[in-house]
């Protein structure tokens, strides 16, 4: 046991040394719990989520729903852009409700750094690193051009749940042509400093 209010890793019962970030939160988690102090629920291993690619699709003229919870979903119409159906019945003019948005790619503000998504595919960052970004409505990531976005890693959050994903669109139908797009979205993290972000919107 250790003393001056410190955690021994060992304190937690584990057979081996915990190598990953995780294993570290859960080795702590159980130790605390061995002293009986309240912790609350169990660490969740993003680095697993992380893991794996989901892919959509809506087809055009199609009514496909893509549910990340039971507060956020994303779909489009036959035309314009993206909306929330579990929360509205078409598109509001700046994007999903519920949802910012980040573009790496795009100029962001003076003196901000510029975080690229791709640098997450081996580690999750801490929450320090999204108290730092100024995330946007989807309609201002995209520079109200998604079709020159396709194949860019962006970042969107959830803020409801504080869930934070790496997307990137695979296609966009313009021109009103049956409202059809495609991307691919991979948990990355959860983030208690997007829950009930209000961006502002350039417009």
């Amino acid at each position: 046991m250790a003393t001056n209010g410190t955690i021994n890793i060992s304190d937690c019962g584990c057979d081996k040394t915990p190598k990953s970030a995780y294993e570290i939160r859960v080795a702590s988690y159980n130790a605390l719990k061995a002293k009986g102090i309240e912790v609350g629920d169990p660490p969740k291993d993003y680095t697993k989520e992380a893991s794996h690619w989901i892919t959509f699709e809506k087809s055009n003229y199609g009514s496909q729903i893509d549910k990340l919870s039971s507060k956020v979903a994303i779909t489009r119409g036959n035309q314009q852009g993206l909306y929330n159906p579990a929360q509205e019945d078409a598109y509001n003019g700046k994007g999903p409700e519920f949802t910012v948005w980040y573009n790496p790619f795009t100029k962001q503000p003076e003196g901000e750094p510029r975080f690229d998504a791709t640098l997450l595919d081996s580690e999750v960052p801490d929450d320090s690193v999204f108290k730092l970004i100024t995330w946007k409505t989807w309609v201002d990531a995209m520079e109200n051009n998604p079709p020159g976005q396709l194949e860019k890693i962006l970042w969107m959050a959830d803020t409801m749940d504080g869930a934070i994903y790496r997307i990137k669109f695979h296609s966009w139908t313009a021109a009103a042509q049956g409202g059809g797009f495609s991307y691919s979205r991979q948990l990355v993290t959860s983030s208690k400093s997007v829950i009930g972000y209000k961006p502002i919107s350039i417009k």
